[in-house]
């Protein structure tokens, strides 16, 4: 048997983690602010821990807080996509549709109502998640990935991608165009994607394609 937590706390913790804001939180699950602080005040007492640091009305995730909440956040995605896998739709057809959580909150959400409007009858689940998830597998209609293209399965290309470099002004003066073996000398920093399948941008690939294209964009 499972020793869980009240339910109610834990998405009061989940959403407030979320989005950074006990108001916000408040605003989704549709109660009172004080409702979510104390909902996760009872959390922390039970679970013998700090979730949060509060500082006025800012509030920022202890590190038990950070430990325990994408495990929560992914947990509570499960939990939506197995309910909408099975849920009939309100009105219509409907259509999932699985995307990264920052190109849902980005991309997708901002451009729904228009789609909407233009397609009431059509209901839209969105499945916010970094887990991979292949149309046909878990009620999925429609995976928006990014990363190389898997031709096998006649994937649309929305978008591609173009990296350029950018230097501190006291490095690359504005309108100076610093050499490319100037760069190769000094500390680069880098940057990964949390997911280790996709290619992150490499300097390496820049510089070398750099020598072969002298009017590389900076």
């Amino acid at each position: 048997m499972r020793k869980l937590p009240p339910l109610n706390a834990v998405r009061a913790f989940e959403a407030a983690a979320r989005h950074e804001s006990f108001t916000a939180a408040a605003n989704e699950l549709c109660v009172t602010v004080t409702a979510i602080s104390h909902q996760v005040r009872q959390l922390e007492a039970i679970l013998g821990h700090k979730l949060f640091e509060r500082s006025g009305r800012a509030v920022v995730l202890t590190a038990d807080g950070h430990a325990v909440f994408p495990l929560l956040r992914d947990g509570f995605d499960r939990m939506a996509s197995a309910f909408a896998a099975i849920r009939p739709p309100a009105d219509g057809d409907a259509i999932t549709i699985s995307t990264t959580r920052a190109f849902a909150e980005r991309w997708l959400m901002p451009r729904l109502a228009r789609f909407n409007a233009a397609f009431p009858q059509l209901v839209v689940h969105i499945d916010a998640t970094e887990e991979l998830r292949a149309p046909g597998a878990e009620g999925v209609d429609l995976a928006i990935r990014y990363g190389r293209v898997d031709r096998a399965g006649e994937p649309s290309v929305l978008f591609s991608d173009r990296y350029i470099a950018v230097a501190a002004s006291a490095i690359c003066p504005p309108g100076a165009r610093p050499a490319i073996d100037d760069l190769r000398s000094r500390s680069l920093l880098a940057f990964r994607w949390k997911n280790a399948a996709l290619d992150s941008p490499a300097w390496s690939a820049w510089l070398a394609g750099a020598d072969h294209d002298p009017g590389r964009d900076f």
